[in-house]
């Protein structure tokens, strides 16, 4: 009977341990998830193959006696964090593919646009070009100061217009820098 006694003793024991066990564990498992971060995809793995996902978490506590502390915290974490994990890749997927269509289409579209936003750029400054033959026509000769007054643009720009002119063969520049003008060809 002292044999007995001892028996029944442990087995008291072990099943007043896992009541006292779960909230004692609480702090231990802290180190050791990190270390049994391998182990939770398998057993995640195990647990999605079988239907019942509850009836594995009450196998686990009964095998987990002997470690206790390290079982019952690392099964409880990964079915959370694999759940939102298979949802999110599908979705991305889906944006991908109707993100890639629109591009290709608006690829020859844009295009498109660029030259026609270059022709009016080019047409907008042919019509200051014509502004400024029809001044150089009634003076004689202009200066870089009648180009600013007349289009409302800066020295630069002016410079830039007249420099075109020369170019093109329109007009032709007399003088030094600080008092050049222009006169009709």
């Amino acid at each position: 009977m002292a044999d007995e006694q001892p028996q029944t003793s442990i087995s008291e024991p072990a099943q007043a341990a896992e009541p006292q066990a779960a909230p004692v564990v609480v702090p231990d498992p802290v180190a050791p998830p990190i270390t049994e971060t391998s182990e939770p995809p398998q057993t995640a793995t195990e647990t999605p193959s079988g239907a019942p996902q509850a009836e594995t978490a009450e196998v686990s506590p009964v095998q987990v006696v002997e470690s206790t502390p390290v079982a019952p915290t690392s099964e409880v974490p990964p079915p959370v964090v694999e759940t939102p994990a298979p949802v999110a890749p599908p979705s991305q997927p889906v944006q991908d593919i109707s993100t890639a269509p629109q591009a290709v289409i608006t690829a020859p579209a844009i295009a498109g646009l660029r030259h026609q936003a270059q022709a009016a750029r080019t047409g907008g400054i042919q019509k200051k070009l014509d502004k400024i033959m029809e001044l150089a026509r009634e003076k004689k000769t202009i200066r870089n100061d009648d180009i600013e007054k007349l289009l409302h643009v800066s020295d630069s720009t002016a410079q830039r217009y007249l420099g075109a002119l020369v170019k093109q063969g329109k007009l032709r520049r007399v003088g030094n820098r600080g008092s050049a003008h222009y006169e009709l060809i």
